[in-house]
């Protein structure tokens, strides 16, 4: 089953990663020269800010060990790949977010691991190389997005059919994932407690308005690097506790605080997303058309 899942995640992440690239063409590097005070902010706000509030966090509320630890490790790695989909969702800038996967997945490579032993006050030995994180990356992550982004320079109208099917394939992997590896872990969510649930919520919504406040004057931006600021990334985390041989629990909770702060950031984002909607485009409720309906039938 294990093997299994791992090439499902390998397949979802290829064929998305390679969505991204066909949908973002070559406007990264440009994107990244142009927005590099703002791109500044995002980097400091992940791998400084972010883990600081957090550790500030753990230290005043009363929690297990393995919440402690899942609290601190998911806010030393961010980037997630999903981070594109969701600034799609939340009608933001999705090369910002590809910039965040990016650079912020390439340097807590090298910081993650350091991060995590400073802040929980670790002695021990992490066995965990960057070299090899990074390796991983430009497998499943850099080359499919630079072969989306060759792609759409050098065939468009291959591009546009490679979009259609990695968008299908990426999200039946995507459900395949969430119905093998969510479904089953649900129970886990019990054990955070409320003290867990209190600082995984608390940690998001502070990155909510960290990210709001630091997204400069573009409304995209901002809605951008609120929904974006606060998604971690749930593999480096594990990859760290595995390094570590840390007990089944400490993974447990990890799982269980990620599945908290992804639904808690995808509800947020589809939340910026329609408000950033013109009025003249919302999709209208049943509820809505009868209520109309029923007015204007009065009116006659």
């Amino acid at each position: 089953m294990k093997t299994v899942v791992a090439v499902v995640a390998v397949v979802f992440l290829t064929t998305f990663m390679l969505n991204v690239g066909v949908h973002a063409q070559s406007r990264l590097l440009p994107f990244i020269r142009q927005h590099r005070g703002l791109v500044a902010r995002m980097l400091a706000l992940d791998l400084l800010l972010m883990p600081l509030v957090t550790w500030l966090v753990v230290l005043a509320l009363d929690l297990s060990r393995p919440v402690a630890v899942g609290m601190v490790l998911l806010a030393v790695a961010p980037g997630v790949p999903l981070a594109p989909k969701l600034a799609r969702v939340a009608a933001g800038s999705e090369m910002l977010a590809i910039a965040r996967v990016v650079l912020a997945g390439a340097i807590t490579a090298f910081t993650g691991p350091a991060s995590a032993r400073l802040l929980l006050g670790y002695q021990g030995q992490v066995d965990i190389h960057a070299g090899h994180l990074i390796l991983r990356l430009v497998a499943v992550q850099w080359l499919p997005l630079a072969a989306g982004i060759a792609l759409h320079a050098w065939r468009p109208r291959w591009a546009a059919r490679v979009e259609k099917i990695t968008s299908v394939v990426s999200s039946a992997a995507l459900g395949l994932l969430i119905v093998v590896l969510i479904v089953p872990r649900l129970p886990v969510l019990g054990d955070l407690g409320w003290g867990g649930f209190v600082a995984a919520l608390t940690t998001t919504a502070m990155g909510w308005a960290l990210g709001f406040l630091t997204g400069g004057h573009e409304a995209d931006m901002r809605r951008t690097m609120a929904a974006t600021t606060s998604p971690p990334n749930v593999g480096l985390s594990m990859a760290i506790l595995t390094a570590v041989a840390a007990p089944p629990q400490f993974g447990a909770a990890v799982f269980a605080l990620f599945l908290v702060k992804a639904l808690a950031n995808l509800v947020f984002a589809k939340i910026l997303g329609q408000r950033a909607a013109p009025r003249g485009r919302r999709p209208w409720h049943g509820k809505q058309a009868g209520w109309f309906l029923a007015h204007r039938s009065a009116g006659r």
